[in-house]
């Protein structure tokens, strides 16, 4: 009963994220709440997300990268390094390593913010469209990730609450799932699909839908248990589904919902949602093909 129970409410969560009329750290606290009072979960396990130390450490990335912002010597770097190119095809060559490099360090959305304005400038003495350059400069900042200093008051407001409210929640939705058995229904359902490998592209591109219409963090929390279950059972090892996790809950490139990067280049680059698909399909293609080849050649399947 307890696997049915949290079936429905993963469900139910999942609509909600996919209707996106409430705020997504509404939804998880309800779910999880929801799970506490039928008995599926503890308080202590619910608890227990926000005691978890990558909360944490996720909490002071958020300060380290807005205290790099602050500083303004980010902004002035990039002025230089970017220089003034003379063409779309120069400017993105300038465009595109540098936004990669810095996402490396920082959050993918303050590196759009911050790009966005030199990307307009460009746009403008150029005399093209910013939508020549906005979006390819929105995929290169979610390809990478966090580096920074600032004061206590700054550093307080730079900490994202209902990111950290999200990842914590779904933190204990993703436990209830192997505790109910949740995560055994699933894993039987997936089961039947291969063997080995197959069950790897599987998982691939389950976790590449669902961060297309929800949270990344909630996406990977979700498929974790699930993968876990499934190599488990195959006898195999866990290693390349973490990677497939990682990696497809972070290339987020055919809906605007699926990154705040992308979301934030709509309205200067006067894009369209298809226009995401149409570019944005090659590149998951193409990320995908590489994590589900390379990560059982480095992470071998039969562990």
């Amino acid at each position: 009963m307890d696997a049915v129970i949290t079936l429905v409410v993963t469900i139910g969560v999942l609509a909600g994220l996919i209707w996106n009329r409430w705020p997504a750290e509404w939804l998880m606290m309800a779910a999880a709440v929801l799970l506490i009072l039928l008995g599926v979960i503890s308080p202590t396990t619910f608890l227990s997300g926000f005691a978890n130390p990558g909360i944490m450490t996720i909490g002071a990335l958020f300060v380290v990268a807005a205290g790099v912002q602050e500083t303004g010597a980010l902004r002035w770097m990039l002025e230089r390094l970017l220089g003034r190119p003379t063409s779309p095809s120069s400017a993105l060559a300038r465009l595109m390593p540098i936004t990669s490099l810095v996402s490396a360090f920082l959050n993918n959305t303050p590196v759009v913010a911050l790009f966005i304005g030199l990307v307009q400038g460009w746009c403008a003495r150029m005399k093209i469209s910013p939508s020549r350059l906005l979006m390819p400069m929105s995929y290169a900042a979610i390809l990478m990730l966090f580096t920074g200093y600032l004061l206590a008051v700054q550093a307080r407001a730079s900490i994202d609450g209902g990111v950290l409210v999200v990842i914590a929640a779904a933190l204990a939705l993703g436990q209830a799932m192997p505790d109910s058995g949740a995560a055994q229904v699933v894993a039987d359902q997936l089961m039947q699909f291969g063997d080995g490998l197959p069950f790897l592209v599987l998982v691939y591109i389950t976790t590449t839908l669902f961060t297309e219409i929800i949270t990344n963090n909630a996406s990977a929390m979700l498929m974790f248990p699930i993968a876990m279950t499934v190599s488990v059972q195959s006898k195999v090892s866990f290693m390349p589904y973490v990677i497939a996790i990682m990696y497809a809950a972070s290339a987020s490139f055919l809906t605007p919902p699926g990154c705040q990067g992308s979301l934030m280049v709509i309205g200067p680059g006067g894009y369209k949602a298809s226009d995401f698909m149409r570019i944005g399909l090659s590149m998951s293609l193409i990320i995908g093909l590489l994590s589900v080849v390379l990560s059982p050649v480095i992470w071998p399947v039969a562990g």
